[in-house]
């Protein structure tokens, strides 16, 4: 049985705001907020009105229990701060607009390891060139996830150079591309391509790079 609320809660649109500013602003792709189950577990953005001092905005985690017709209900996981007329275990509807993060545990195919290492193309780390393309490889080294980052455009013979590029932790790269959380998913052999139309990366074809180029 739900709690009958005073008044519905006003959730903020995640996906605008990642359009706005889609480096900084890291969302899960559309296919994955578009297919949540029962159980899964996603961040909203819950607006606060009137603000409470400088705070416009509270994040809570929310269990999804059902879905119908492109719309989820859930059941509010947390203990509001700023929203008194909001109680954990509230029943909450939403889009997959609203959803600015879903939950991933290690195994999960969306979990990215900030402690892991990734191969980065110099034209990103050191140009500060957009990661247009990303590129997963078995690599014989726990240490790394197997993910490289590029930009897109280097040629064959800058691919096979081992000096343009260099290990960085995945938890650097998301301090500077926080996009990228959203696009080092995947097993071996993906390769996820940036689309400036959807504004979030895509899987595309096979890599074409193999890791024995000596980019480690």
């Amino acid at each position: 049985m739900w709690r009958r609320k005073t008044a519905d809660p006003v959730l903020l649109d995640a996906e605008a705001a990642h359009r706005e500013h889609p480096r900084t602003y890291s969302i899960p792709r559309r296919v994955v907020r578009e297919t949540l189950v029962p159980g899964d577990y996603v961040k909203l953005l819950f607006k606060v009105d009137p603000p409470a001092g400088w705070v416009e905005v509270e994040r809570m985690w929310v269990e999804v229990v059902g879905s119908k017709d492109g719309a989820y209900t859930g059941r509010l996981a947390n203990k509001p701060e700023h929203l008194p007329n909001l109680r954990p275990g509230d029943r909450i509807a939403f889009r997959p607009e609203h959803v600015a993060a879903r939950e991933a545990e290690p195994g999960d195919p969306l979990y990215t390891d900030p402690n892991a290492f990734a191969v980065v193309s110099r034209r990103v780390w050191d140009e500060d060139a957009w990661p247009g393309r990303l590129e997963r490889h078995e690599i014989p080294d726990e240490q790394f996830s197997g993910w490289f980052v590029l930009a897109g455009d280097e040629a064959d013979e800058y691919k096979a150079d081992q000096s343009n590029f260099q290990p960085v932790p995945q938890g650097n790269l998301f301090d500077r591309f926080r996009v990228l959380d959203s696009g080092l998913e995947g097993p071996v052999g993906t390769t996820m391509v940036w689309n400036d139309d959807e504004a979030e990366y895509r899987a595309a074809s096979q890599p074409t790079v193999s890791a024995t180029n000596g980019a480690i």
